[in-house]
């Protein structure tokens, strides 16, 4: 069926790298021949696309949409609205904000997987609206979302309506989806590629940083790798920080110049997995509504401190693969830290559960649910 229908590929934005965008690469190589829609693009973030059919809306042309798309949610509503899906049967959109509220003909079966319910209206409105991450502009965007959160919440219902079937990429994602949409959804976790992740490159200017935890994540606010660094500064451990955004003058001010915590901005995967594999454990401290850094971590056989809240209770096995602290708080980190070095890991079998999350398990279990969900609406 998946070489006869025409598919298309539907994301909120390909401007940064994260959990979602390797999803959406991960849909690409279940449908390889399938259109991409999406609001705005960086082709250099993302050379596994190079040879697909990426299509933009207007709002790719706009100041900043390529480095700030947090600046244009309303507007990003007009663009998914404007796509024409006339010539596909199936469009499978891959959603955590506007993507999902895309309108397809009637004959054309829409599937959305969700990562979440759009956080700034509904699980995250407040954080969002006093600290969206955004640097200098995140006063007015965080206005704006707090004045107009009602209206935007209307949007977001409505556009959670719109599609055919949901999947949800976590059973803590189901829950959302069942309590923001009061929608029915089906459980798919996301993918780990592994082969990806095989590649090591050193990093020089790191030779001597030893025996140290690691964060590597967006540099946003929720991800709270401000926890990270002051438990690692009180508990007297390195830590390194891997990666950028709008907290990392923050989290530079927070270390104070301490050679306990270093940071490295930008860094290639094959960098990131040689960092991670040279570690002694990824220390998780967000709330995620899957997480697949924490699985990335474990499939090079690194075991993961983690925040027990969200997609992290479904893929980390206590005392197995990782160990959870209680609250977001520094004591709370600091407690699992001085705990961990008590648990005796087997990196081989915290390897064998990441291997479970597969790429080609998620291809499969994707192409089978669209299927079956297609022939279900060709006869309903």
């Amino acid at each position: 069926m998946g070489s006869k229908i025409r598919v298309a590929l539907v994301h909120d934005w390909l401007t940064s790298r994260g959990g979602a965008e390797r999803v959406l690469v991960s849909l690409s190589k279940a449908y390889p021949d399938a259109d991409i829609y999406t609001s705005a693009y960086n082709p250099k973030l993302f050379p596994e696309l190079a040879d697909k059919n990426v299509i933009t809306s207007f709002i790719n042309s706009w100041p900043l949409a390529k480095s700030r798309h947090q600046l244009y949610p309303i507007l990003r509503r007009f663009a998914f609205e404007s796509f024409d899906f006339k010539d596909y049967d199936l469009v499978l959109s891959d959603s955590s904000a506007e993507a999902k509220g895309i309108i397809v003909p009637t004959e054309t079966v829409h599937i959305s997987y969700i990562h979440t319910p759009t956080r700034y209206y509904w699980s995250h409105s407040q954080q969002y609206s006093q600290s969206p991450g955004i640097g200098g502009l995140g006063l007015i965007a965080g206005k704006a979302n707090q004045l107009l959160l009602k209206s935007s919440q209307s949007w977001d219902y409505q556009a959670g309506q719109r599609p055919d079937y949901l999947i949800a990429n976590s059973r803590n994602t189901r829950s959302r989806i069942k309590q923001y949409y009061h929608r029915d959804s089906k459980v798919i976790y996301p993918p780990v590629d592994l082969e990806r992740l095989k590649a090591k490159s050193p990093v020089s200017s790191l030779s001597n940083f030893k025996n140290y935890f690691i964060c590597f994540s967006r540099l946003v606010p929720y991800k709270r790798i401000d926890l990270a660094l002051r438990a690692c500064l009180i508990t007297n451990q390195n830590l390194l920080v891997v990666g950028n955004g709008p907290e990392y003058s923050r989290l530079v001010e927070l270390a104070q110049g301490s050679t306990q915590i270093r940071f490295l901005r930008e860094a290639s995967d094959s960098e990131v997995s040689y960092l991670a594999s040279k570690a002694k454990a990824l220390i998780f401290p967000g709330e995620e509504d899957f997480g697949i850094v924490p699985l990335e971590a474990m499939a090079l056989g690194l075991p993961v401190i983690a925040y027990r809240q969200g997609g992290a209770t479904e893929t980390i096995v206590p005392a197995k693969t990782g160990i959870f602290f209680d609250t977001q708080s520094v004591e709370s980190v600091v407690s699992a830290i001085l705990e961990f070095p008590k648990i005796n890991f087997n990196v081989e079998k915290i390897i064998k559960h990441a291997q479970s999350f597969s790429e080609q398990r998620f291809i499969a279990e994707v192409r089978q649910y669209t299927e079956d969900k297609c022939l279900e609406y060709q006869k309903g």
